[in-house]
């Protein structure tokens, strides 16, 4: 087997991590948020921080064979906590059986959407955070970003439920559109301008169980969400929403695609622009700007009503080329991309996922729990809940699950190196009885080195497991090799093109911190 490098292992004691390809991601301000059932982890690599040692934890791993000799990657930790208090009531607002959340019976949270960077007036970014109740808030750090508190600033639903109030319909309807079931925050666009406008012009999507999506933007005149527009997507619950990247159309004008699945397993594609419009002022000495939003169907179909639950959508950005929607079903994933000169392909392609046989788990069956993409590779990567990695090549010339005869980088080498990561860093011996369930994956730096969490468990035991003692660990990884030279001066340079695009620094540097560390 070859060699590989863990740069972190973390071992998170009587943590519950629910699997979801949302449930571990980065921030623009270089921080890992990290799902939990309870809490969300707030994690900041050490790498480029400059803080006293006694704040950062660590976890340094017994010398193996297989394993290169690498300075250990620190972390600073806070965290996010959710204490299980109901603000909403729902049978108070409709008596009716559809508007029934049996997440209520026992509170837990969903899903977490991260906002771009210089939002706050600290200058760092927000936390949208929903329930199993269907409740809807957004929290933001006090003072100390890294270590310190983050303290609820609103609550969202209380919004959704007023505006549906306003609207002429049934109390069930009302309650259904007040009832958030998946969010998504978008990137801040290039408006294409010189110098660059200092507006915040992100959007808060809002699925909800009435087949609609809500659209809220940040106000920091008065540290509050609004209402900017709403739009209807499906006849069913919302379950998914995904956003591509902005694209300049024209000088102050851009464009995005919002990807929406539903409990019917249909998936549908909303057109989103955004014009800025700068307003007349002689006083101000910077210009103030007003926005124009629409939005509208493509036209063309993605993915019919087929009954089959959507696990995952997540949007991959290529330069150059259209976006390409990934989305996953059980045993499937989807592709999609619309018809452009621009599309080396079009329409809707499906992979059926082949079965990783690394434990007595093993399914293509499962949950996916990450999806991103390697640019340099042009790769797509898709890790399961059960533990198994698998790679789409080629995928923006012609999708294919079977790697090309030159290329080391395939699903059965990287289920290998992730079981092999697995069973070198739980503390008892493993054996094929155990299964490392990967609950959430992100890559770290867009090349070989990855963040997954994951948790061990043994199917054939049959005994009930409480909360305390479920035991999750959060691993940073090596999982092919690479000339990390080269790609350090690669990223370096595109670090300092993308200088005017308001993300932290310590984000755009994380992938030269983890490679150039001594």
């Amino acid at each position: 087997m070859p060699e590989f490098s863990v740069a972190s292992a973390l071992s998170l004691p009587s943590v519950s991590v629910p699997p979801s390809i949302n449930g571990l991601q980065f921030s623009d301000d270089g921080q890992a948020f990290l799902l939990t059932k309870h809490a969300v982890y707030i994690l900041t690599p050490d790498a480029g921080v400059n803080v006293e040692l006694s704040s950062v934890i660590k976890q340094v791993l017994d010398s193996n064979s297989r394993t290169r000799s690498a300075k250990p990657l620190g972390w600073l930790r806070t965290i996010l906590e959710f204490d299980r208090c109901l603000e909403h009531q729902w049978p108070t607002e409709c008596q009716d059986w559809g508007s029934v959340c049996l997440g209520s019976l026992d509170p837990s949270l969903q899903a977490v959407a991260l906002s771009p960077s210089n939002l706050t007036s600290n200058a760092g970014c927000l936390v949208a955070l929903l329930n199993s109740n269907l409740e809807l808030t957004i929290w933001g750090a006090s003072k100390n970003f890294l270590t310190g508190q983050w303290i609820r600033l609103q609550d969202v639903t209380t919004v959704l439920k007023e505006a549906a109030a306003n609207e002429p319909s049934t109390p069930l309807l009302r309650a259904l559109r007040a009832q958030a079931t998946c969010i998504e925050w978008t990137p801040q666009p290039d408006w294409g301008l010189t110098p660059a406008p200092a507006v915040d012009a992100s959007l808060l999507a809002v699925g909800n169980r009435a087949g609609s999506v809500t659209f809220l933007r940040y106000d920091s005149a008065h540290d509050q969400m609004v209402i900017v527009d709403s739009a209807v997507v499906a006849d069913r619950w919302v379950t998914h929403l995904s956003y591509s990247a902005w694209t300049d159309c024209q000088s102050g004008v851009c464009e995005a695609m919002l990807a929406s699945a539903a409990t019917d397993g249909s998936v549908t594609v909303l057109n989103i622009r955004q014009r800025l419009t700068a307003k007349p002022s002689l006083a101000n000495l910077f210009p103030e700007y007003d926005f124009g939003l629409s939005t509208h169907p493509t036209g063309e179909p993605v993915c019919p009503a087929d009954g089959r639950a959507v696990t995952g959508v997540r949007w991959v950005n290529i330069r150059g080329r259209n976006p390409i929607l990934i989305f996953h079903k059980a045993g499937t994933l989807h592709l999609w991309q619309p018809s452009t000169p621009l599309s080396a392909w079009s329409g809707c392609k499906v992979l059926v996922l082949r079965t990783q046989k690394r434990s007595v788990g093993s399914s293509a069956l499962y949950l996916a729990s990450g999806i991103c993409y390697i640019p340099s590779r042009d790769l797509a990567i898709v890790s399961l809940s059960d533990g198994s990695f698998h790679v789409v090549h080629r995928l923006s010339v012609d999708p294919t699950l079977d790697p090309p005869t030159s290329e080391a980088v395939s699903s059965d080498a990287l289920s290998a190196a992730s079981r092999a990561v697995f069973v070198h860093t739980e503390p008892e011996k493993m054996s094929l009885k155990d299964v490392d369930r990967i609950n959430g994956m992100t890559s770290y730096d867009d090349s070989s080195t990855f963040m997954w969490t994951y948790e061990a468990s043994r199917p054939t035991d049959f005994s009930y497991k409480h909360d305390a003692k479920h035991v999750s660990s959060l691993v940073v990884a090596q999982l092919w090799e690479e000339d990390t030279d080269e790609r350090v001066i690669q990223g370096l340079a595109e670090c300092i093109g993308r200088s005017k695009t308001g993300i932290a620094d310590l984000s755009l540097v994380r992938s030269e911190g983890v490679n150039v560390r001594s």
